[in-house]
C-alpha cells in the first residue's frame, strides 16, 4: 500500500485497508485513482461535496470506456471508501449509496467433462504438471491458493493447509 495521496483522509481509508488480500487493495487503489482522475478531485472539499448527480455522472463516464462488470467494480471501492469516510464522520452523506448497479449478463457456467479433464492431467509433461492440474481441476483451488502453498503448510502426507480467498 505504497500510494499517497495529497488528501489525508483518502490516506486514512487507504491504510484502513491493510487486512485485506493484496489483490483485493491493488483493486481499490486502481479505483480510487480512476475516481479522483476521472471525477476531477482535487481536494478533500471536492470529495465532501460531490453529490448525487456527480456519482451518476461519475458512472456514465466509467460506461464510455468499460463493460457492465468493470463498471460495478470500480464503484464497488468507492462506494465503500464513501461509508468508510462517513463512519469516521469525515463526511456527511455518501452520494455513491443511491447509485444502482450496473446490470451485468449472466455467465454461462462452463464445466469440463470427466474425459476432458483426463486428457488434460494425461497431457502434462511431468508429475509435478499433473499434480498442479489435479490440485486445481479436483480440489477447486484458485491459481493463487496453489502457488501459495509452501512447505510450511503440508501438515502431514494427508493434508494440505490452503490459504484461501480472503484468509479464510
Amino acid at each position: 500500500m505504497d500510494k499517497k495521496y495529497n488528501i489525508a483522509e483518502i490516506n486514512d481509508y487507504i491504510d484502513s485497508l491493510k487486512g485485506k488480500s493484496p489483490n483485493t487493495i491493488k483493486m481499490y487503489l486502481s479505483a480510487i485513482n480512476k475516481f479522483i482522475d476521472g471525477a476531477g478531485i482535487k481536494s478533500f472539499d471536492d470529495i465532501k461535496n460531490l453529490n448525487i448527480r456527480d456519482a451518476d455522472k461519475y458512472q456514465r463516464h466509467l460506461q464510455e470506456t468499460l463493460s457492465a462488470s468493470s463498471v460495478n467494480s470500480n464503484i464497488r471501492p468507492i462506494n465503500a471508501m464513501y461509508n468508510w469516510l462517513m463512519r469516521m464522520e469525515y463526511v456527511e452523506k455518501n452520494p455513491f449509496s443511491l447509485i444502482k448497479a450496473m446490470k451485468e449478463p449472466e455467465k454461462v457456467q462452463a464445466f469440463l467433462t470427466n474425459e476432458e479433464m483426463i486428457a488434460m492431467v494425461q497431457s502434462a509433461k511431468d508429475t509435478e504438471e499433473k499434480l498442479m492440474l489435479l490440485m486445481l481441476l479436483y480440489l477447486g483451488l484458485r491459481r493463487s491458493e496453489l502457488t501459495g502453498i509452501s512447505l510450511d503448510d503440508v501438515a502431514t502426507r494427508t493434508h494440505i493447509r490452503i490459504n484461501g480467498k480472503g484468509g479464510k
